[in-house]
């Protein structure tokens, strides 16, 4: 059995005897057992209650609170703004906090630390961007693709063009002369931050077949027209070389004039660097002096040569 109030303004007065479910069924009225102890004041503002200050009792933490305590005098449709309207204004409070939470998300976070340094993540993913190792410079050079060029050099029989190949392709030399038919040797190279897989189509002596093969223009991106410092008559025969070959190409394929053996005695030498130098520039083209034997100049004659490519 259990004491109720009739009216929740006339707390303290006389109390009626009715039913556990009598008192579970009326709203606003301050249930007591019979060893419980009423509070004559609410339990959120500590303030008695009187005659217009009304008393009622919280559904969640059981209290008492007064009417200034409530969460809202405000009609509530819902189940939980029905449940909240017989709640103090603390557990309403507490209640709000919890519901209007938001749970955390991976798309909250914006940024990852990776090795010290803020990177930023994808929507909806936690897992940061990859980073190539060392910087990125470099590792775009590494994923760059290789750039195959071909090249061919010409001049008349006995100006060293095999010799050139040679030295470039292997570092080698031969000073056995064998008449050359055409052949292609291959090397990877690189110039101006560029990887180059060259090759190198070593003509046979313009003297000896044909001054120039329109086969050797098919695919081929640069020449070297190459002569010999100890023979005049090498240097004369690159005009008529040039001639067949621009029946081929435009006038601006990229050249190199080279001047082979130029490690000839000055008692041997038949043409003199000016001679040459002029040539390259009225045919609007580099000029290099190399010798084949010795080594000397010989991968700058090509590599001057990829680069009037990459420019062109």
């Amino acid at each position: 059995m259990g004491n109720y109030l009739n009216c929740p303004c006339e707390f303290g007065a006389a109390t009626t005897t009715t039913t556990g479910k009598d008192v579970g069924d009326k709203k606003g009225l301050y249930h007591k057992n019979d060893d419980d102890d009423i509070d004559a004041c609410c339990s959120v503002c500590k303030t008695g209650f009187s005659e217009t200050r009304r008393a009622h009792i919280c559904s969640k933490c059981k209290a008492p609170f007064c009417d200034a305590c409530a969460a809202s005098t405000s009609t509530r449709t819902s189940s939980l703004q029905q449940d909240m309207t017989m709640m103090c204004c603390r557990c309403v409070s507490t209640t709000n906090h919890h519901t209007n939470k938001k749970p955390a998300t991976p798309t909250t976070m914006s940024k990852a630390t990776i090795n010290g340094t803020s990177a930023p993540l994808s929507e909806g993913s936690l897992t940061p961007p990859l980073r190539l190792s060392g910087s990125v410079p470099a590792a775009r050079r590494m994923i760059k693709s290789v750039r195959h060029r071909k090249l061919c050099i010409l001049g008349h029989t006995s100006v060293g063009k095999s010799a050139m190949v040679s030295r470039f392709c292997d570092d080698k030399f031969s000073s056995y002369h064998n008449p050359t038919i055409s052949s292609l040797q291959t090397k990877t190279v690189s110039v101006g931050g560029e990887q180059y897989n060259v090759s190198i189509l070593d003509t046979a002596g313009q003297d000896e077949y044909a001054v120039f093969k329109p086969q050797w223009s098919i695919g081929t991106h640069g020449y070297v027209l190459v002569y010999s410092v100890s023979d005049s008559t090498s240097l004369d025969a690159l005009h008529t070389i040039r001639a067949h070959l621009l029946e081929c190409h435009a006038p601006d394929v990229p050249l190199v004039l080279c001047a082979n053996k130029c490690d000839t005695s000055e008692m041997d030498r038949q043409v003199l660097s000016q001679d040459g130098l002029e040539l390259a520039q009225r045919w609007r083209c580099d000029f290099v002096e190399c010798s084949a034997k010795t080594g000397y100049n010989v991968p700058t004659v090509f590599e001057k040569l990829l680069t009037r490519i990459a420019q062109s």
